[in-house]
């Protein structure tokens, strides 16, 4: 048996081609396709967040709009650290020509900076203002205020106070008062102080506009700048207040006599004291009360003056009897003249009334006497006429006596 060659040698072993493993490849035939794949996915996420995601999501909270800056509301003012460097030198410089009585050339200056890289500050030009206000150059204060103003530097208080005392030198109290009304504005960046409430308040008393006064102290009062009057010791200007209430039609009240006594025995003027109390009792309209009693007669047992509690009230009983009895005398006086007025009306009334009487009654005769005289005139017509008619042939017409006997019966 011939060996002969295995059969799988018939078969030519050939080598197999290596072939690469075929990935998926992410590109798209244009871009506007890749484009809507990835909106896709962002959307399928937002959508469906990924598992991976252990975060909890946060709830967004709403956006609060922001209120929309007004581009022409007022700047507010600088503070006193912008007073550096430059800045500080030219204040400085500015000074130093203040000193030397230099007001044209500080002025001038203060123009020139403003275009300049080192702008002033507010304190700089209120130290050129505060020098023309002391030397009374109020139309050269006004000028450099208004270019200042306009040039977008932003005032402090002191400007706003500089350009009220102005405009109060200048007896000028309502456009001060104008101005004054532009710091009680909402949108002001700064607020009156008590300084400007003093300058206006003095500027409107020595311009006889005490009614604004009374006005702007009251308006003090509400915000709480000073307290009243007596409080702070002027006893006198409250009472001269006190004593004008009537003239403006108000009437005080307990509070207002308790304010004024306590303020005078504050200030140990317990005669003062004495007079408010004794007008306080002889006001109907208000009652003394048992504290402003117990009060005074404190003070006045402790001054040794007990005596002295006695006689008001005997005064105040005295001159109460006899308010009420010129209170009886004037009306008795004024129902007396009523009287006379109401008969002497009713004897006016009485006269016309005769007198139209009068005057009818003539109108009546006058009337009646015209009918009498119509009715004589009838009458003698009517005896003409009679007598006309009964003519007879004795040429007379008439009929004689003898004619007209009757023959008398045998």
């Amino acid at each position: 048996m011939s060996l002969s060659k295995p059969l799988f040698f018939h078969f030519h072993l050939r080598p197999t081609p290596f072939r690469l493993a075929t990935f998926r490849r992410l590109s798209f035939a244009t871009p506007e396709d890749a484009a809507a794949e990835r909106r896709r996915r962002k959307r399928r996420l937002r959508i469906e967040p990924p598992l991976s995601n252990s975060r909890p999501a946060q709830q967004t909270l709403p956006r609060i709009p922001r209120p929309l800056s007004n581009p022409n509301a007022p700047k507010l003012p600088e503070p006193m650290s912008a007073l550096s460097g430059k800045r500080l030198e030219l204040h400085n410089r500015m000074l130093g020509l203040i000193r030397e009585n230099y007001l044209e050339e500080a002025s001038l200056l203060t123009r020139h900076s403003i275009y300049s890289n080192c702008r002033p500050t507010a304190f700089t030009c209120n130290a050129v203002l505060n020098a023309l206000l002391r030397q009374a150059r109020y139309s050269d204060l006004l000028i450099l205020h208004r270019f200042v103003t306009q040039a977008s530097v932003p005032p402090s208080l002191s400007t706003h106070n500089i350009i009220l005392q102005a405009y109060c030198d200048c007896r000028k109290p309502e456009t001060a008062l104008e101005h004054f009304r532009i710091l009680l504005k909402d949108d002001s960046p700064v607020s009156p102080s008590p300084t400007s409430y003093r300058i206006l308040a003095k500027g409107l008393v020595d311009a006889s506009k005490l009614d604004l006064a009374v006005e702007l102290k009251d308006g003090m009062l509400e915000k709480g700048f000073v307290k009243p009057d007596p409080q702070v010791g002027r006893v006198d200007d409250a009472k001269g207040l006190f004593d004008e209430m009537p003239q403006r039609e108000a009437k005080p009240d307990i509070t207002s006599y308790e304010i004024l006594l306590k303020a005078y025995i504050d200030k140990h003027r317990l005669d003062d004291a004495i007079k408010s109390a004794k007008r306080c009792l002889l006001d109907e309209g208000v009652i003394f009360t048992e504290e402003m009693k117990e009060l005074l007669e404190a003070v006045l047992k402790k001054e040794g003056r007990e005596d002295e509690i006695a006689r008001l009230y005997e005064e105040v009983e005295r001159e109460r009897v006899e308010a009420a009895a010129r209170a009886a005398e004037e009306k008795a006086k004024v129902e007396m003249a009523a009287r006379e007025e109401e008969e002497r009306k009713k004897a006016e009334a009485a006269a016309k009334e005769e007198a139209a009487a009068r005057a009818s009654r003539a109108a009546i005769e006058a009337i009646l006497g015209r009918s009498k005289e119509g009715e004589r005139g009838e009458s003698s017509t009517r005896d003409d006429d009679v007598g006309g008619n009964t003519n007879g042939p004795n040429g007379g017409g008439g009929i004689s006596a003898e004619q007209g006997k009757v023959p008398e019966m045998p």
